[in-house]
Formats: C-alpha cells, sequence, structure tokens
C-alpha cells in the first residue's frame, strides 16, 4: 500500500553518492514469490480507464499498468516476466482472490481509506515453498491490486512537465504495487527513521510524492531485493529411465541407484557443483551424477551451485529437494487371527510397517476362494475347519508373502486371547521378485 507524502527536502538531491550497503529491501510477510513454472505473471487491466489521466496522447490505464511491469522485467539478472492477458471487469469486488492477477481503479468497494493512492493483496498457497538463495518462500498464486477514488494520478508526460501541478506518477505506484504483488516488501517503513537516500529513493518506498520522477524505475535496492528473489536459480532432474515414470525413477528396492542431471539454462552459469544425497555420504561432484542407496529411508537431495553470470556476478545457490528419494526393503508381512465366533475371524496384520511408508498395500486369500484387498479385515468362513490364508505386502520394495494356516471355530477364543494369535499354525514368507508398483505424486519444484 502506497500513500502520498511531501516532496523531499532539496539537500537530499545534492548529497555525494554514497557506497551503502542495500540491506533495506525485505519481503512481504509471510515471505512469498512467484515460482519459475508460473512466470509469466498473466495480469488484467480494469476495461474503465483511470479518468484522473490525461490519455489525450498515447497512455492507457492498460499500457501504463505494462509499461510498470515492464520496469520489473528489464531488471538485469532477473526471471521475474509478466504478460498482458485483457481487460476485466471493474467492479466492486475488488481483492476478490479469485486466482486472476487483476487492477483495478475507482476502489468500487470501498477497501481503501483516504490518503492511500492504491493498495494490493497478494494470495499464496500455503501447501507450497521452496528455498531461494537460503530464504524460504511460499508460493504466489496469484495478486490485486486496486487504485484509490479522488486521486489526480498523471502519465509520464504530465510528471515530468515543467508544468507538473502536483498529479502522482501512476506509473510509479502501479511499478510499486506490482512490487508486492511480486514479493517485495517496502525498503523503509513509515514508522522508520529513513536517512539512507538509496532507501528513500526506492520504488518500494512506503509513500510517493507529488510529481516526483524516476519512482518508476528500480534504483539499486530494489534490484538487490528482485535479485534476491528471482536473479539466479538453481535446479536440478531426477534422470528417467526408458520405460520408467519420474516417480518410479526415485522409488524402489535397495540398493537403489538414482542418477540426477543440471538443466542446461542453469548448467549455463555453473562452475561448480556439490551434491548432497541426504543419506550420509561423501557429498559428490558434477554436473550429472549417480548414486546408490544403500539403506531404507526417504532422503532429502541438496545440489549447491557456484556460478559466474554476466547479469549477476559470481553467486552460491541452492536447490533442496525434501524427501525426493524413497529406498526400500522388500516388505515382510505377517498376521494373526482371532476367532470372533460363528465362523468370523479378526485378523490382524503383523507386518513391518517401518517409517517410510514402504508397504503401501495389502492383499489377503482367505483359502475359501474369498479375497480383499485392505489392511486388517474380518472374514466370516461358511464352515469351521482349517483354512490356507495368505497375506501380501506390496510396495516400491517389491512384494512378499506370508502363509498360515487358521484354524476356523464356532466358539469365540477366549478373552485373554485375542491378539495372540494362537489360532494361526504353520506359516512361512515367500519373498516376491521386484515389482515397483508406485509412482509418488509430487509437485514439480522449480528453482530453490
Amino acid at each position: 500500500m502506497i500513500p502520498p507524502r511531501a516532496p523531499a527536502a532539496a539537500a537530499l538531491l545534492v548529497l555525494a553518492p554514497l557506497a551503502l550497503p542495500l540491506l533495506g529491501w525485505k519481503p512481504i510477510s509471510p515471505a512469498r514469490k512467484w515460482f519459475p513454472e508460473d512466470l509469466p505473471v498473466d495480469f488484467r487491466v480494469s476495461e474503465e480507464e483511470e479518468e484522473s489521466l490525461d490519455l489525450s496522447g498515447e497512455w492507457t490505464t492498460a499500457n501504463l499498468v505494462d509499461r510498470s511491469f515492464q520496469n520489473w522485467e528489464d531488471v538485469p539478472c532477473s526471471d521475474m516476466r509478466a504478460e498482458y492477458a485483457g481487460t476485466n471487469a471493474n467492479d466492486n469486488e475488488g481483492f476478490d482472490g479469485d486466482s486472476n492477477t487483476e487492477v483495478k481503479i475507482n476502489d468500487l468497494g470501498n477497501d481503501l481509506s483516504s490518503g492511500v493512492l492504491a493498495a494490493t493483496v497478494t494470495y499464496y498457497s500455503n501447501g507450497d515453498s521452496v528455498t531461494y538463495n537460503g530464504a524460504d518462500y511460499r508460493r504466489i498464486t496469484s495478486f490485486d491490486i486496486v487504485f484509490n477514488d479522488g486521486v489526480n494520478f498523471g502519465t509520464p508526460d504530465e510528471i515530468y512537465s515543467p508544468n507538473c501541478e502536483g498529479e502522482s506518477s501512476f506509473e510509479a505506484v502501479a511499478t510499486h504495487e506490482i512490487g508486492h504483488g511480486i514479493g517485495l516488501g517496502h525498503s523503509c517503513e513509515s514508522d522508520e527513521a529513513c536517512t539512507n537516500p538509496t532507501l528513500r529513493g526506492a520504488v518500494m518506498y512506503w509513500s510517493i510524492g507529488g510529481c516526483e520522477t524516476d519512482r518508476e524505475v528500480p534504483n539499486a535496492d530494489d534490484v538487490a531485493g528482485l535479485n534476491a528473489m528471482y536473479g539466479v536459480y538453481t535446479d536440478f532432474d531426477v534422470v528417467v529411465p526408458e520405460g520408467m515414470t519420474e516417480g518410479e525413477a526415485r522409488t524402489g528396492k535397495v540398493p537403489l541407484t538414482v542418477e540426477f542431471s543440471v538443466p542446461d539454462d542453469v548448467a549455463a552459469t555453473a562452475v561448480a557443483y556439490e551434491w548432497n544425497f541426504g543419506d550420509g555420504s561423501t557429498p559428490s561432484t558434477g554436473r550429472d551424477v549417480q548414486h546408490v542407496y544403500e539403506a531404507e529411508g526417504q532422503f532429502t537431495v541438496t545440489l549447491t551451485v557456484t556460478g559466474n553470470s554476466q547479469d549477476c556476478g559470481e553467486y552460491v545457490d541452492s536447490s533442496r529437494e525434501v524427501g525426493l528419494v524413497l529406498a526400500c526393503e522388500a516388505p515382510t508381512p505377517s498376521f494373526s487371527a482371532v476367532n470372533l465366533g460363528d465362523g468370523k475371524v479378526r485378523f490382524d496384520n503383523t507386518s513391518r510397517q517401518g517409517a517410510y511408508g514402504c508397504t503401501l498395500d495389502y492383499r489377503w486369500d482367505f483359502g475359501d476362494g474369498d479375497d480383499v484387498a485392505t489392511f486388517e479385515p474380518v472374514h466370516t468362513y461358511a464352515e469351521p475347519g482349517t483354512y490356507a490364508v495368505s497375506l501380501v505386502a506390496m510396495g516400491p520394495g517389491g512384494e512378499a508373502r506370508y502363509d498360515a494356516d487358521v484354524v476356523v471355530t464356532v466358539a469365540a477364543d477366549p478373552e485373554d486371547g485375542e491378539g495372540a494369535g494362537c489360532h494361526v499354525t504353520g506359516g512361512s514368507a515367500a519373498g516376491g521378485g521386484l515389482v515397483v508398483l508406485l509412482a509418488l505424486a509430487r509437485p514439480r519444484r522449480r528453482p530453490r
């Protein structure tokens, strides 16, 4: 949100350039950013024109907003991109959160207080997050910008004219609000003593003065913030052998061999690679690597790239995939049975479960022609007797079978025998071949 402010004191205009640390920028809270796979940002602009603008020349509300997006796209080293997607209805549902990025004028919903030029609401997904340049961000899904009513906005021609009469730059305000929409907070807040001229001159400073020029172009602090969030990115892929899915390539029976590769756009500026496979092994180097997981577990893979970009200079960036690889031992099924009376038997699944979800499916054959796929069934037999029951457990580590004879009686087992499995006789476990039936659903992560 940006209110107007009084013009800066003239003394600030004659300060000599200073080598200032660019630490003013900050993300909005909670920190969020657009994920690369969601770019470009498709945006829509009010079908009505901002009536205070002098639109007698080349300017329209839409092309001023487009120009404001371009101000961020033009920042060197940044991957920020946007695309005009047409008009939207200028209704009173200003901040509607309908998954569309929209710009509206005249505050028909009366969402803004007097003195505020415009405001932005940036929507994000709680369920998606990414680590980028050492910071954690949530995934931006869309944003809405609403310009206030009763404000005298000006086009660039008016703002840069020597005859400017106090108009607020529509382009500068739009650029500021778009900054919030892509995740940037203020360089300084209203309650801060902001003596740093670089921070005071930033697009993302908390307010703007009438007829103020150059505030539509991101300065060094704005650029530092944008590049920290969008400047360089690191990513890697799981190499998928022919005939397999990506989930199958990173999920299976130990020892599990997984191959990783760095895409061309990341490798173009990379100088060195360091891979941490999450299993305590020695890190590896190289663009394309193979790793063998020897023990059961779910493992997080991290790639750290040292690079040198013409636009960004030297950088170090990491990409981290949490729980990417699932390596599993073969299942070890077992069960016990309890007679409940009248031929009804409860089967207790005593198979090794482990902590990683390596056994995912169970199939029971009750020995009387019936079968079922469930974890712990209750089955009713038509006649008492001894039945050969089998349990097949299946998962990424393959499948295995456990066989046992179950004695079915008319009378219920004694209460103190419940769960003891004393009516299961014999028993054997037969190992099956490797059957990888699972392709874990995983949203594709892009740069971290």
